[in-house]
């Protein structure tokens, strides 16, 4: 299963969507962009796994602290390490604090280009609505309706998904700038 979702710089919002996956039987398998790659798989007893998001610097860290563990390089020196474990397990290994910064560095540059890519995205669906628009000034508002119907919505969507694109960006951009501000270890 195929499951698009844009990364969180929230590391407890991303281990929720994780363990809801894995409630109904599915387990990450690869992470690539803001595409979730999910198989569905239980553990060898029929229960269900439930998922810990850890972040490290190494690769190796994470590789036997498990049942499953599916681990993801989010750029160079920093791994996404999703551990999978029967319900009644809970693993012993917790997330780098030199890797939880570096994660929030990396979500204020990925929240960037987030915006980057909402703003094309709101550009390109403006540009479609406009090209639908002028269609019917120049054609008449009755012909080529169903075409200049589904130019719209494409545009649409388009600026729609920009929007959504720009919003999660600002989140992660905000959350990194202030993230120190919310950890509990500065409270």
């Amino acid at each position: 299963m195929f499951r698009y979702h844009f990364i969180r710089n929230n590391l407890e919002q991303e281990q929720a969507f994780l363990n809801h996956a894995a409630s109904n039987g599915y387990i990450l398998q690869r992470v690539r962009g803001a595409r979730y790659h999910f198989v569905a798989r239980k553990a060898p007893d029929g229960a269900n796994y439930r998922a810990t998001l850890v972040i490290t610097n190494d690769p190796d860290t994470a590789r036997n602290a498990a049942d499953q563990v599916v681990t993801g390089r989010l750029s160079k020196g920093m791994f996404y390490n999703v551990l999978y474990t029967r319900s009644d397990r809970q693993p012993r290994l917790t997330s780098d604090a030199d890797a939880v910064a570096q994660f929030h560095t990396y979500m204020l540059d990925h929240g960037t280009a987030q915006e980057w890519k909402g703003g094309a995205g709101i550009f390109l669906g403006m540009l479609l609505i406009m090209i639908a628009v002028g269609m019917g000034h120049t054609a008449g508002w009755t012909s080529l309706l169903p075409l200049r119907l589904v130019i719209g919505l494409v545009g649409a969507g388009f600026a729609l998904t920009g929007l959504r694109g720009i919003v999660i960006g600002l989140k992660n951009t905000v959350s990194s700038i202030h993230f120190k501000a919310a950890s509990p270890e500065t409270k």
